[in-house]
């Protein structure tokens, strides 16, 4: 159960960590989602649906945004602490930085639950929730642009004249003439009593389903061909026309685990690389097992911005984010170029800052003993004695604050001495 000194330090960290989580978030969404925006509207797609879609397209940032708004919402609110000289008190009652851990790591341990649900489930269901929106935008797109009694040649080499609509409740037109002129020695003219558009912006095609009718196509000269059908006629049509602003490609941090370990083994049977895919599945456990590393080092740090205040918590807070990215980006580098284990690269932040964090915490410390968190001794570990004596200036200050029962910061009880009237009646019995 949560104590009053836990529930005062997370109420002291939710308001930073939900601002930068705000801040960060707009930040890295503003540009693919003003690039949506200028697709959808400039195409007539009502505002109710393109608010769905950013919706929809949140979770892809919120993976990123969600580790460094908790190392910023810790180092300003620690920090706040800090300044208002609380965290001096909490010392003085003799409350080490290893007992802050507990609240800390509540928020790093929901933190990284949140971030890994957010990589492994919802940027994928998402994604898709997002192509259905597509698929219906494109298919409603296309039947209302072509409209009764107006040729319709949007599709280069294509013309379709469709005499009315199906009907309520149906898809397509009725009485439906397309003219096939992609070459021109041998045109083709379909006449067909129904007709309608399939579009999947998956797969990538688009079909014009024909029932019922006749083709006339012409040949040589005073040649001509007759071919009547009465099921389905399917003809493709090129994507491309329909598609081209549309183009929900699913990235390799976009698949479920299932999806790239079956392109993993499909690129390892035709020998190619799969470093990116792999990558990609690492990241979905790498980039929330960041929120235990920047935990640790916030706790560290953000004692010491007490003059910097918020802003110098958020500075801090972007240098460490900034630090963490570089040696991303410079790990994923060299597992591109076969320098490095693909399946360590997006791994390489962590392993690099998780032992600076633990470093920092022990030096923050400051105890003379030298103890780590959990009772466990330095000396276990082969840490020479001058690192151990590092924090030997303060140790007295921290001794005399520990020696209080529990502690506790009131004075010690006076002790039991009798009283001079008390000694008098002893005395005179």
């Amino acid at each position: 159960m949560l104590k009053t000194i836990d529930r005062y330090v997370i109420r002291e960290v939710m308001p930073p960590f939900f601002l930068a989580l705000l801040i960060f978030t707009f930040i890295l969404e503003l540009p693919p989602l003003m690039d949506e925006l200028e697709k959808l509207v400039s195409k007539g797609v009502p505002w109710q649906t393109a608010g769905h879609i950013i919706l929809l397209l949140s979770p892809q940032a919120l993976g990123l945004t969600i580790p460094m708004a908790l190392l910023v919402g810790l180092l300003i609110g620690l920090g706040r602490m800090s300044a208002d000289r609380e965290a001096v008190a909490l010392l003085a009652c003799g409350v080490s930085p290893y007992r802050l851990l507990r609240p800390v790591l509540v928020l790093a341990a929901l933190a990284t639950a949140a971030t890994m649900y957010v990589m492994i489930e919802a940027i994928p269901e998402s994604n898709q929730a997002y192509r259905r929106i597509l698929l219906e935008i494109i298919t409603k797109k296309v039947e209302t642009e072509i409209r009764p009694g107006v040729f319709y040649e949007e599709f280069p080499g294509w013309a379709l004249f469709p005499r009315q609509e199906a009907g309520t409740g149906e898809l397509g037109w009725k009485d439906l003439m397309v003219a096939d002129t992609n070459r021109p020695e041998s045109i083709k003219l379909y006449l067909a009593r129904r007709g309608r558009i399939e579009v999947d912006p998956v797969n990538r095609t688009v079909r014009l389903v024909l029932t019922d009718g006749t083709m006339y196509a012409t040949g040589r000269p005073g040649e001509a061909s007759t071919n009547r059908f009465r099921e389905q006629l399917v003809i493709s049509l090129n994507p491309d026309s329909v598609l081209r602003l549309f183009d929900p490609a699913r990235g390799a941090t976009e698949k479920t685990i299932a999806m790239l370990r079956s392109d993993i083994a499909d690129k390892r049977s035709r020998n190619q690389s799969p470093h990116n895919e792999i990558m990609a599945m690492q990241q979905k456990f790498s980039i929330p097992a960041a929120c235990i590393v920047f935990a640790l080092i916030a706790l560290a740090l953000g004692m010491s911005v007490a003059k910097g205040g918020k802003l110098g918590g958020f500075v801090v807070g972007i240098g460490v984010i900034f630090v963490y990215y570089i040696a991303m980006f410079l790990a994923e580098s060299a597992a591109k170029g076969g320098q490095f284990p693909a399946e360590w690269a997006r791994w390489a932040p962590d392993i690099l800052l998780f032992p600076f964090g633990v470093a920092a915490l022990i030096m923050r410390a400051k105890h003379a003993e030298g103890r780590l968190p959990f009772g466990l001794k330095l000396a276990r570990f082969g840490i020479p004695a001058w690192v151990r004596r590092a924090g030997s200036g303060d140790a007295t200050a921290g001794r005399s604050a520990t020696a209080n029962p529990a502690g506790s910061c009131l004075p010690s009880a006076r002790p039991n001495v009798p009283s001079a009237s008390s000694s008098t009646r002893s005395i005179s019995a």
